[in-house]
């Protein structure tokens, strides 16, 4: 009867290797869909990282076009305020005042209109640049902190997957142990019928 008993306690053990086997392969694939989802996340993160950098070298590029084009704005704009600080100070009256003639009058009104449309334009062409200067840099550096961003979440996915992948190590050998005694305990009962 004790050697029947025995024999019993054997197979309930092989048999709960075997429920435990099971469950452990079910936890497997189950750590084997995170490890996929993981790693699919990990490629979304580098893409978009990818992509951060190509709008971050293009805002750059865009950035000094601007710059550059905001200078020569500048040295234009040095150039007219020198070139009037050369003729002396001209009051627009005076320059009125000496027509000879109506006609004459009229043309020195559409002159003094032009020079001040011109002196206008160069100012605003100014302003308008370093507004869009000052856009680009805000834009730079918002890239700039999601490239940063997706490189910290990038981080924790590599982790998190690591630690996936640890742990199905782990549960495979935990398999391989749980095989390895079933079979043995199988042996044994074989051996003793």
């Amino acid at each position: 009867m004790e050697e029947f008993n025995d024999n019993w306690d054997k197979i309930d053990t092989a048999l709960k290797g075997n429920a435990d086997k099971a469950a452990a392969l079910q936890k497997k694939n189950l750590l084997d869909q995170q490890i996929a989802n993981t790693t699919s996340q990990i490629s979304n993160t580098e893409s978009q990282i990818s992509d951060y950098n190509t709008l971050i070298t293009q805002a750059e590029a865009e950035l000094a076009d601007a710059q550059q084009r905001e200078e020569a704005q500048y040295e234009l704009f040095c150039k007219r305020v020198r070139e009037m600080e050369e003729r002396g100070t001209i009051s627009y009256w005076s320059v009125l005042f000496k027509a000879a003639s109506f006609s004459d009058l009229l043309g020195s009104l559409d002159f003094i209109n032009e020079v001040m449309d011109y002196d206008r334009r160069v100012i605003q062409d100014l302003q308008t640049l370093q507004a869009e200067i000052a856009e680009k840099k805000a834009g730079l550096e918002a890239n700039k902190a999601a490239l940063e961003a997706a490189k910290a979440e990038l981080e924790t996915q590599k982790k998190q997957l690591s630690a996936q992948r640890e742990e199905a190590n782990k549960l495979v050998k935990e398999i391989d142990d749980n095989a390895a005694e079933y079979q043995a305990t199988l042996k044994e009962l074989e051996a003793e019928e």
